[in-house]
């Protein structure tokens, strides 16, 4: 009916709804915006953070430089550690955007951006609440876990993004009646499950299958799940079979060891788990509670939440069935790292979402303006301290040293600034505007944490400065060497692929010892020797850190120089 033809009370409601709609709109473009900003702006900025983030970068760069897309190479070694997906993505990224940091991560940001998409489009079915879809991605690109990962150059946020479609399109299936759309949904899990399968191998079978068949159990549609599997594995297979089936024509030893040695070996604690930390069963409780937050510090208004839902809903059980059991499944694990959990983090934002919607729906606001005072209670002490520490001089208690001024004012705006928007959330009567506001608060902490890093920090971890600015100054010809990981940091920062190992290879060992390579590997004996004839014509290097260095330190020959950064070591002979 034309506007000009309705009543007055029709008039308003007309408005009204176009009004919320715009805000709505508005809201989600803001969200995007913010995203974008927050994610994509520290990407070419923020240093690289050793190990990892060089090792992952080195493997795609060498792909690229070998034209090897079948085969990952680690300083000119096959790595077989894990398959090629998400190396794929890193190479192809440095293809479009150059060999650099931005690139290396790029591929991290996009993933969680499109697992932020993925939960607004599966908590949106369920509530029928564009804000309850929105509020599903903001809690989860805000979790301080997957903004880490998610601006890392580490693959976990790709195999989170596969992991989550994969389990998205199952559920769309699970609520379709017409076979045809089962198909077509099914389908889609599967190819993303293939995805999955070629980032980081059985581990997504493991999550898939420990979210899906208790699920389904619980549901009492045991025997559908029984009749339908074969839909999503044959896709899977078109998927990951054409790889699986070159890898194992150019590499016949790859799925022996990725298989056995990377997964069973690991998770039993056979020789591989000596490459991982051994920790308690509970090992993932702490890390799940620090990579949640700051939402965590919501938990008692989620709970309150989550009282007033249906437990029989599917969705409510789907999400506890994606987080219980294959947190379970880590837990007993033998090896253990803090990253293995994060494609369970988008089950954790659902669940927040649920409870956090239901709270608001009550019209209560006690236990959230407690949590947000008691944060700001932080937020406050860190300020404190943040002015103590300039006057106290010792490094241990210090965060920043007094050379640091700009960094320490810059941390004490964007704490501040956290600070004053909590305050404005005590006793708000808006939850659902306070509950975005309470996302907002962190972003500027986040925008700026590149710049602001301790000296401190970059010391033990983020060499990146000290490597860049020596490695120009490092002879074409000269030789290279490297303990264990800083063989593999070498290589990244120098653009090579000969670096030789000194001592100990890491996980390179077995695809040396397979592969005739052993002589890139120089023993204790043997480095004073090479020393004497090679530092007659070029000169030698070797990058350790403190702890190899005194460790070895009686073994290694008189050097010409030792250049130190925090506990990072290039020594020249």
């Amino acid at each position: 009916m034309p506007e000009k033809y309705l009543s007055c009370n029709q008039m308003k409601t007309v408005k009204m709804k176009k009004t919320k709609l715009i805000s709505e709109k508005t809201l989600i473009l803001l969200a995007l915006i913010l995203y974008v900003i927050v994610y994509f702006s520290p990407l070419g900025i923020r240093p690289m953070i050793s190990p990892d983030e060089p090792r992952y970068a080195e493997i795609a760069r060498e792909m690229i430089d070998s034209s090897d897309w079948i085969t990952a190479h680690l300083d000119g070694v096959r790595y077989l550690e894990k398959p090629v997906m998400g190396f794929w993505w890193i190479a192809i990224a440095m293809k479009v955007f150059g060999v650099n940091g931005f690139s290396a991560r790029f591929p991290s940001a996009l993933a969680a951006g499109l697992v932020g998409l993925l939960l607004f489009s599966l908590v949106r079915r369920k509530t029928g609440d564009r804000y309850g879809g929105l509020l599903a991605s903001v809690i989860f690109l805000t979790f301080g876990m997957v903004y880490v990962l998610g601006t890392s150059c580490i693959p976990d946020t790709v195999f989170t993004l596969f992991v989550t479609a994969t389990l998205t399109f199952f559920y769309f299936s699970h609520q379709q009646e017409r076979f045809s759309k089962k198909l077509l949904f099914l389908s889609l899990a599967g190819v993303f499950f293939g995805l999955g399968f070629l980032t980081k191998g059985l581990v997504a079978l493991v999550i898939v299958v420990l979210a899906v068949t208790p699920f389904m159990i619980w549901e009492r549609r045991f025997i559908e799940l029984l009749k339908l599997f074969w839909i999503p594995l044959v896709a899977a297979a078109v998927v990951a079979l054409p790889w699986s089936i070159l890898i194992h024509l150019t590499n016949s030893d790859f799925w022996h060891y990725f298989i056995w040695t990377s997964h069973i070996e690991r998770f039993v604690g056979g020789s591989a788990s000596t490459n991982l930390h051994s920790e308690p069963f509970w090992y993932y409780l702490p890390i799940l509670l620090g990579g949640t937050a700051p939402w965590i510090i919501l938990l008692p208004s989620v709970i309150s939440g989550v009282k007033r839902e249906d437990f029989t809903k599917p969705i409510f059980r789907f999400t506890l069935c994606w987080l219980i059991f294959p947190l379970l499944f880590f837990s007993v694990s033998s090896g253990k790292l803090g990253t293995y959990i994060l494609p369970l983090l988008p089950a954790v934002a659902i669940l927040f979402t649920i409870g956090l919607h239901s709270y608001i729906k009550s019209g209560h606001n006690k236990s959230f303006s407690y949590s947000t005072a008691f944060l700001g209670a932080v937020m406050w002490i860190t300020l404190l301290y943040l002015i103590v520490s300039f006057f106290i001089h010792d490094p241990k208690f210090a965060l920043f040293s007094r050379d640091e001024l700009p960094k320490r004012v810059g941390a004490f705006v964007c704490v501040g600034l956290w600070m004053i928007l909590l305050i404005r959330l005590y006793g708000a009567k808006k939850l659902k505007t306070a509950v975005f506001t309470f996302a907002l608060a962190p972003l500027f902490l986040l925008v700026s944490s590149p710049l602001i890093f301790p000296d401190v920090v970059k010391e033990h971890k983020i060499p990146d400065g000290f490597y860049t600015e020596y490695c120009q100054n490092i002879e074409p010809d000269a030789m290279v060497l490297g303990y264990k990981h800083s063989a593999y940091v070498a290589a990244w920062y120098l653009k090579r692929d000969d670096i030789y190992f000194y001592i100990n290879p890491g996980v390179l060992k077995y695809a040396l010892a397979h592969d005739d390579q052993m002589d890139r590997v120089i023993d204790i004996d043997e480095f004073p020797v090479i020393v004497e004839e090679k530092s007659r014509t070029t000169p030698v290097y070797l990058f350790l850190n403190g702890y190899q260095y005194d460790r070895y330190l009686d073994k290694l020959p008189e050097p010409a120089s030792i250049d130190i950064y925090g506990i990072f070591l290039i020594l020249k002979f």
